[in-house]
């Protein structure tokens, strides 16, 4: 695999986490769609105006930021950074790094679940880190698989994907113990949640499939294929449509959801990774890795309207709401 920056051992082989997510942010000040897009190599977060389509701030963070996640309550955003073992608070209004914390070990996905706690992977640790998000303090360490990535938390449960264990870690977010394992892919990474949380997705980099988990059972429903190396996924509120981002393909997989047929292959940018779809499923904006820019795919005409420029080295992102 090429590789772009020099980071460490298993950032070098491209294995970066990317979360991509949608949180509504209630606010007497703006009722605008920002995006927030992670530079690993610029050690910086891109602020995109969705209307203008264009970079209105940049925030420069400590190295190499890794995933992003979003506290609709706190109005605020969390960022991990594996190489120094910390935790990043942007304040989501005034746009401005707040505070840093340490996390002990190497964090990497990250997710905020409904009591405002920190659900972090740790890849070298293979435990999820349960963090108070206001004082930074850990709660509890949950055991999982080996090399924990993408983690989405739910009302109820957590969903880790283990990638060196091609395996699912279903978390119940009351007893803070994993509750079930699920066998999916080879080296599953990304991971999402459809809105109903009936169902799961795992985005499996080596297979190049992307598994259906049922969410009742839990149990892998089936196996999608998908373009070379699925590293990112983006589901609508509405779950009409998944997308996936292929990074060595340079392509956005299409899928509806209702039947899981494959209805669009996109070509984008060079390496891509994070992606989000807008709260209307009309579009959606991919991470390009190498192109140091953000795709915006309409997904009703199914192609590429736009390319927007970032930091150096852009993976995950999320896209914010801002309502009045």
């Amino acid at each position: 695999m090429i590789m772009r920056c020099s980071v460490v051992t298993w950032w070098r082989t491209g294995l970066l986490f990317v979360v991509s997510l949608l949180v509504s942010f209630p606010s007497v000040a703006s009722s605008s769609e920002r995006l927030f897009v992670v530079n690993q190599a610029g050690s910086s977060i891109s602020v995109i105006d969705v209307e203008a389509m264009a970079v209105t701030d940049t925030i420069s963070v400590a190295t190499a930021p890794a995933a992003i996640a979003a506290s609709a309550k706190m109005r605020r955003i969390f960022i991990t950074h594996p190489e120094r073992s910390e935790v990043t608070v942007l304040d989501a209004d005034r746009l401005t790094v707040e505070k840093t914390f340490e996390v002990k070990g190497t964090p990497f996905g990250i997710a905020v679940d409904a009591d405002d706690r920190l659900l972090i992977s740790d890849w070298n640790l293979h435990c999820v880190h349960v963090i108070d998000a206001v004082s930074g303090t850990e709660i509890v360490r949950i055991p999982v698989g080996q090399s924990p990535a993408g983690i989405v938390a739910g009302a109820q449960f957590a969903y880790v994907a283990n990638r060196e264990s091609d395996s699912v870690s279903v978390i119940d977010l009351s007893t803070l113990q994993v509750s079930a394992t699920v066998d999916v892919g080879r080296a599953p990474f990304a991971i999402a949640l459809s809105s109903d949380e009936t169902q799961a997705y795992v985005a499996n980099v080596q297979a190049s499939t992307l598994s259906v988990i049922d969410t009742d059972v839990p149990a892998k429903l089936r196996d999608l294929e998908t373009g070379k190396l699925p590293y990112g996924i983006g589901l609508p509120p509405n779950g009409a449509r998944i997308v996936v981002a292929n990074q060595q393909s340079g392509t956005a997989s299409i899928f509806a959801r209702d039947g899981f047929e494959l209805q669009h292959v996109v070509r984008i940018g060079d390496y891509p990774e994070g992606v989000v779809v807008a709260d209307d499923g009309r579009k959606a904006f991919i991470a390009n890795w190498f192109s140091d820019d953000v795709s915006v795919i309409d997904l009703d005409a199914a192609r590429e309207i736009a390319r927007i420029k970032t930091g150096k080295g852009p993976r995950g992102l999320a896209l914010i709401r801002f309502n009045p």
